[in-house]
């Protein structure tokens, strides 16, 4: 009885702790929505300044806590973490085992088949309601999908990788991260559990685990701008004209889709590339977690090569 008690006074301290979480988060949303420097500089009326503006300015979909329903997350919302919801047709998304010989040592370390965790699914029908995705560059229904191992080296399985030398078991799942889009009947999603145990070289204190960081949470999204740093050094009077703008509220930090990376030592994007997602992570020396690929990759739906990147201490 008394184990109860401590049980139902722990879930109530954490319904308390979200319900702060989220009251917080949704007067932040309110700033954040309204903040347009574009639109700040038309109503203090320098139109010529905005239209300069413009050029730096970068469309991305914010990802925020959306309040979970008393009787759970719904299979199919919108979600970072926990179990996926996938339909019969699609296997749990899996990494091969492999066997690795760091360059200049002769012992071998071997890791087995391992599952790989859900990063975030997304209802594309929700993010498509939503209006955030003003480009229109996701599909409007289905399932977007990504997940990852736990493996930072994005180029662990690389011939040509400089540290070590890994034979996978199975190359077909010579991957780190995954991602799938499906459209099909939404009825079939199920909750699936993984058929193996997660990736073991993150089983430790410095690494952590993916769901004890990120824990499962469901998820809304919300059109914001990015806007390139350079504009307050190459637009004249830019920042005088803003008045209480600095120039790393440019950037958001917060979990996104597409825009700039943010972060002390974040990655720059190449021309050609796109953020498919900005992650708080905040494990050991690690802020923040970006999956990288190519735009024009994206647009034909060809996830086989995503890069992982982080910004480190």
């Amino acid at each position: 009885m008394l184990n109860d008690d401590k049980n139902e006074k722990q879930l109530s301290d954490e319904v308390k702790a979200f319900a702060k979480l989220y009251s917080e988060f949704e007067a932040k949303r309110e700033e954040w929505e309204e903040k347009d420097y574009v639109e700040e500089l038309i109503a203090k009326g320098h139109p010529e300044t905005a239209e300069k503006l413009k050029k730096y300015r970068h469309n991305i979909i914010s990802i925020g806590v959306k309040k979970t329903p008393e009787d759970g997350i719904p299979v199919g919302a919108s979600k970072i973490g926990g179990l996926p919801d996938l339909p019969p047709d699609i296997e749990y998304p899996t990494m091969t085992g492999y066997t690795m010989r760091v360059k200049g040592r002769s012992e071998t370390k071997t890791c087995g088949k391992s599952a790989m965790h859900l990063v975030m699914q997304i209802n594309l029908r929700e993010l498509a309601e939503s209006g955030a995705d003003t480009e229109g560059l996701f599909p409007k229904t289905g399932m977007f999908y990504l997940f990852w191992s736990g493996e930072y080296d994005y180029t662990l399985f690389d011939i040509d990788n400089e540290y070590r030398f890994v034979k996978p078991d199975e190359p077909e799942l010579a991957h780190i991260n995954k991602v799938i889009w499906w459209d099909g009947d939404m009825s079939t999603l199920r909750r699936t559990q993984p058929s193996l145990p997660y990736y073991e070289e993150v089983n430790d204190e410095d690494n952590g685990i993916f769901d004890e960081t990120c824990h499962e949470t469901m998820i809304d999204f919300w059109q914001e701008y990015d806007y390139e740093r350079n504009a307050a050094y190459e637009i004249e009077d830019l920042m005088d004209i803003l008045e209480d703008a600095d120039e790393y509220d440019f950037v958001s930090r917060d979990d996104k889709i597409f825009g700039i990376p943010s972060g002390a030592n974040a990655p720059q994007l190449g021309d050609d590339q796109l953020l498919l997602l900005q992650l708080d992570y905040s494990v050991g020396c690690i802020w923040e977690l970006f999956w990288i690929m190519d735009k024009q990759d994206f647009i034909d739906r060809k996830f086989d090569n995503i890069q992982l990147d982080a910004d480190c201490d």
